[in-house]
């Protein structure tokens, strides 16, 4: 496997959902989407550009909490 194979294997654990009315892209763990959408944010990350998003996951591949 490839170093960008490796990398892109960390997106498949994450979840992206767009909001529109704060214009921000959050990611969360398939396991946590049911916390996510009842309003616990704890353990997501969240970006105003979905590209930067998705390079933090890659590079650093743990959440940050928004």
């Amino acid at each position: 496997m490839t170093n960008n194979e490796t990398k892109l294997n960390k997106l498949y654990d994450y979840l992206f959902h767009y909001n529109p009315y704060q214009k921000m892209w959050y990611a969360f763990r398939r396991e946590d989407h049911t916390k996510f959408f009842n309003g616990d944010k704890k353990g997501s990350m969240k970006n105003a550009d979905l590209d930067e998003l998705v390079t933090t996951i890659m590079i650093k591949g743990t959440a940050v909490e928004a």
